[in-house]
Formats: C-alpha cells, sequence, structure tokens
C-alpha cells in the first residue's frame, strides 16, 4: 500500500515537472509581430435587434433560454428573443435612477444560481432613492405618500445634476446663480400634486410605485422641472 502511494507521488511529481518546463519553454519563445502589411482581421456586424433606446449593456441569464438581457440606460432592461424584443420589459426602474452622461442605469449581472433563486443584481446612479423609501414608509402607517415631497426631492437631484454633470453646465448654471437667485426658477409648483396617500391607496389608484398612475405623475414632474426657467 506505502510503495503504491509513493510510486503515485512520484508520478504527480514527474508529470508537474514536466508541465512546468513545458510552461517555461512556452514562455521562453519570443513573441513574433506580424507583417506590417498584415492589416486587420475582418470584422463585420450584425443586427440582432432593433428598437431600443441607448443600450449600454447585454447580459445573459444562466438560465439556458438564451434570451439576451439589453440595458437601456435610462433604467429599462428589455428581453431580446429571437431577433425579437418583448413589449414588456424585465425591468424598469427609470423612477429610481438619475440618467445622463455617465449616469443611469449601467448593467445587470445574474447569480450563478439564477433558474433556482431568481437573483440579479444591478449597478446604477440612485436617484432620489432615499425620498423614495420615505415616502414608502411613509404611506404604510405614517403620514401618507407626498408626491409634493417626491417633487422636492427630485428637484434637488436635478439641480445637483446640472451642477455637477460637467464643466460647461456647471459653468452655465454659475453664471446664471451670480445674476440672482429665486426658488421659482428651480422648483415648480407643486400644491396640485397628491398628498398623503395610504399604500392601500398608492397600490389601487397609481399601481404602486411603478404602477401606470405613478409613473404619469413622475412624467408630469419631470415636464414640470425641465420647464422651469433655470435650466431654460
Amino acid at each position: 500500500m506505502r510503495q503504491g502511494l509513493f510510486s503515485w507521488v512520484w508520478v504527480c511529481a514527474g508529470m508537474l515537472t514536466a508541465l512546468l518546463w513545458a510552461s517555461a519553454a512556452h514562455a521562453a519563445t519570443p513573441c513574433v509581430e506580424p507583417p506590417a502589411d498584415a492589416g486587420f482581421p475582418p470584422v463585420t456586424l450584425q443586427q440582432v435587434a432593433q428598437g431600443l433606446r441607448e443600450p449600454v449593456h447585454i447580459a445573459v441569464a444562466p438560465d439556458g433560454s438564451g434570451r439576451l438581457y439589453v440595458v437601456e440606460q435610462a433604467g429599462v432592461v428589455r428581453i431580446v428573443e429571437h431577433g425579437q424584443v418583448r413589449a414588456e420589459p424585465f425591468l424598469d426602474i427609470r423612477s429610481q435612477v438619475e440618467s445622463g452622461g455617465e449616469k443611469g442605469l449601467l448593467s445587470i449581472a445574474f447569480h450563478p444560481r439564477y433558474r433556482d433563486n431568481g437573483l440579479f443584481f444591478l449597478d446604477y446612479t440612485a436617484s432620489d432613492a432615499a425620498g423614495l423609501l420615505k415616502e414608502e414608509l411613509d404611506a404604510d402607517g405614517g403620514s401618507g405618500f407626498s408626491f409634493g415631497d417626491l417633487l422636492a426631492d427630485r428637484a434637488g437631484v436635478t439641480f445637483a445634476s446640472r451642477a455637477t454633470r460637467d464643466e460647461a453646465s456647471a459653468r452655465a448654471l454659475q453664471d446664471r446663480l451670480a445674476a440672482g437667485f429665486r426658488v421659482a426658477d428651480y422648483f415648480p409648483p407643486a400644491d396640485d400634486l397628491p398628498e398623503g396617500i395610504p399604500d392601500e391607496e398608492l397600490q389601487s389608484r397609481y399601481g404602486g410605485v411603478g404602477g401606470p398612475g405613478y409613473l404619469a405623475l413622475i412624467e408630469e414632474m419631470e415636464r414640470r422641472l425641465v420647464a422651469c426657467p433655470g435650466y431654460r
């Protein structure tokens, strides 16, 4: 038994030595430069889908489906299957993403056991996520969900984004502020936005966070922010 064990150890040692020598010999082989006139190998482009808006990342889930998951910067993940983009997105978190420049929903990664646990991970720039969480907590037994407060959060995020987006945007905002500051130039009217909404009403009337009614109000808020005099 011991002799067989020693023989096996020596065989393994010999194989390892041979492998190391082969690796060293390969590493010692100098790289050969291609001819100067070799040019680049042929490259072709193939369209796999159309109708996407600002795609920034693509991934495949380890579930054997072969579907492509395409990340749109604004905050949407769409499924491409057999060359067609599904009408219903896999994920839509536009209300939680600050998008523009280098910001936005940037990538998605699936857990190795995604087929069993359904877990995936996102890399994105959060907009007013903290404010949104506060409103959701308020809706659950607190003072109620406030779209007015949410607009205030988004107004602050928009102001900070314009001030830090790039040098030109920052300088333009500085010049405007140097000429005088008025709150109304950067904070649109919010008096008519729904306030004090309990969770049950938030779900039934607006479809909850991300629902049709909710997104309609978010779009209206964004329209008002874009129309602010300070950003024209």
